[in-house]
């Protein structure tokens, strides 16, 4: 006797949206590319709480040459087939992930729905999977949305450390909080949200933790806000740790004393010099070495260049400079302790080389004149 061979479709379905209607409920707009859906028929898809199963209620479509999105009334099927977007009326489709797959497992096996829930899982642990350990939190109500705002991130190099989707509930606040741990820069301790809520029985608990909480339904005004919140958090740490090297930060500079321009011989020693190697900053702490022996001359409190104070000059450039000898017990005399066949350095330690990194981008660091001053100031590397 022969076999009966029984005929499946191979039913592909996207969700596009979830939508709540007045006097009817929550419904979802769909595109089915592949088979065919009914009235009656079993539907598996993906949910903020996991895989759930329903039956279809009613299948409707907009008239013909509109779309689904578009307000219209609206065309009842008992049946669609592919290619169609309708919208589906169902229970339990509040909680449905946009951007997801949908399954019609009414003719299929026990081992063919086992295969799609797996399917959908997968699907869900992968969008919510991270690659840092370190950053902030992002939430989202689409795995469209989830996408975009992963993009804008890595575009950024912003490090994404969890994710969620739907309504901020209590696991996922407890994601952002580990951040509080595991780093002390307030950069990561932010809950990035767009188009969702925070859970009403959080609120409070969220309201008064040292997370910040960006909400917006328009993407581009939650990133700029994020934006706005991100340089000042930035520009404020950036100044406590220039308060914390602050006796180390100096650029790399060397300078040679230029004999017929000595005006002040000892404290404040005021002489002219030409800026041999690198860029010559306000401020910056100098010394000499003579043999193995450093010694510290003081700080350049004033630059003048062409009869102007500055702030700044050039490599090339020829100016006078105002040494102040700060804490120094030794009296530096020029003549005695130094002269023009000495070259006048800035002090670097390894915290100067740390800061520099950090700084990078408010100095002009000449690298060449960087490792010649390692060397110079005796730093171990």
């Amino acid at each position: 006797m022969a076999k009966k061979i029984t005929f499946r479709e191979n039913t592909r379905c996207v969700i596009l949206e979830v939508r709540k209607l007045d006097g009817v409920g929550y419904t979802i707009d769909v595109i089915l590319i592949n088979g065919r859906l009914k009235v009656g028929d079993t539907i598996m898809f993906l949910t903020f709480q996991g895989v759930k199963t329903t039956q279809i209620k009613r299948i409707y479509s907009p008239p013909e040459g509109k779309e689904i999105r578009v307000k219209s009334d609206l065309v009842q099927h008992d049946e669609i087939k592919a290619s169609y977007s309708a919208k589906i009326f169902a229970d339990d489709l509040q909680n449905v992930i946009a951007g997801t797959r949908l399954y019609n497992i009414s003719n299929s096996s026990e081992e063919e729905i086992e295969e799609n829930k797996a399917s959908l899982e997968e699907e869900l642990e992968s969008c919510l999977k991270t690659e840092n350990d370190v950053g902030i939190h992002i939430q989202t109500s689409s795995m469209g949305s989830m996408e975009a705002l992963l993009h804008y991130c890595k575009e950024n190099k912003i490090n994404v450390a969890s994710k969620g989707l739907g309504t901020i509930s209590k696991k996922d606040f407890l994601n952002a909080k580990k951040q509080l741990t595991k780093t002390k820069s307030r950069k990561n301790h932010i809950i990035l949200a767009f188009d969702v809520d925070v859970q009403k029985d959080i609120q409070k608990e969220v309201d008064t933790s040292d997370i910040t909480v960006f909400k917006n339904e328009h993407i581009y005004r939650l990133l700029d806000e994020f934006n706005k919140y991100s340089d000042e958090v930035k520009k404020e740490e950036k100044e406590k740790i220039r308060e914390h090297f602050k006796d180390d930060l100096f650029a790399p500079v060397l300078l040679k004393v230029i004999p017929k321009y000595i005006f002040n011989k000892s404290n404040p020693i005021v002489l002219g010099v030409k800026i041999k190697e690198g860029t010559l900053y306000k401020n910056t702490e100098v010394r000499i070495r003579k043999g193995n022996k450093i010694t510290d001359l003081g700080n350049i409190q004033e630059i003048r260049l062409d009869n102007k104070e500055v702030d700044i000059a050039e490599k090339g450039k020829e100016v006078s400079v105002k040494i102040v000898i700060n804490d120094n017990p030794t009296n530096i005399v020029y003549g005695r302790n130094f002269d023009h066949n000495d070259l006048i350095f800035s002090k670097m330690t390894k915290n100067t080389v740390k800061a520099l990194k950090i700084f990078k981008n408010d100095y002009k660091i000449d690298i060449p004149t960087l490792n010649k001053l390692i060397v110079a100031n005796n730093i171990d590397n």
